[in-house]
């Protein structure tokens, strides 16, 4: 039986369950920003440093990281919006709210994902537009960007030469993936933007 990993803080020793973290200490770090429950930051200094991001945004053409709770994803956690997004709690401070509650705050940086909340970096913008956004900063979740994903493109161009050579069976065994994997790249639904 394989040990239990512990939480990383000093003297804790509770089983850690993410980033490093026991369950409490996980939570305190999504909710604040700090895995100590706040002692750096309170429920009320977000919400202030969103208000005053929005006048530093003229300051600096950079990014602004969110210093809080982040979600897995990588973008800033507010508690204080609806959606729970600190940017698109900030796009809609600065632009107001979206005419269509379908559109979705766009970074124009392409470091949504490392927690950007610079005003100057937000727009409002489809889920087309958005994702055409990632794919040029090359931040789009598809190929090998995709966590645990077993083939390369390479892998996939070779796949390709073999179907109808070998069976689907044959070519999943040699790459270590399920038959239906093989099976999805033959019909052009995996891999199908892959030329």
């Amino acid at each position: 039986m394989a040990a239990k990993r512990i939480c990383t803080i000093d003297g804790c020793g509770k089983v850690l369950v993410a980033r490093g973290f026991c369950g409490p200490h996980y939570r305190r770090l999504m909710k604040y920003g700090d895995p100590f429950g706040g002692e750096r930051a309170i429920r009320g200094d977000a919400l202030e440093y969103l208000i005053s991001i929005v006048s530093q945004s003229q300051e600096t053409s950079g990014c602004i990281e969110w210093p809080f709770g982040k979600f897995a994803s990588g973008y800033g956690a507010f508690n204080g919006h609806e959606s729970g997004y600190a940017h698109r709690a900030v796009c809609e401070l600065v632009h107001g709210p979206p005419s269509d509650p379908k559109l979705q705050a766009s970074h124009s940086c392409g470091k949504g994902h490392l927690g950007c909340v610079n005003p100057a970096h937000l727009r409002w913008a489809t889920a087309k537009s958005n994702a055409s956004d990632k794919k040029s900063h090359g931040t789009h979740m598809r190929g090998e960007n995709v966590n645990g994903v077993k083939l390369s493109e390479a892998d996939v161009r070779q796949i390709r030469t073999m179907l109808g050579a070998m069976t689907q069976k044959d070519i999943a065994d040699k790459f270590g993936v399920g038959r239906g994997a093989i099976s999805e790249i033959a019909r052009g639904r995996n891999w199908a933007w892959l030329d």
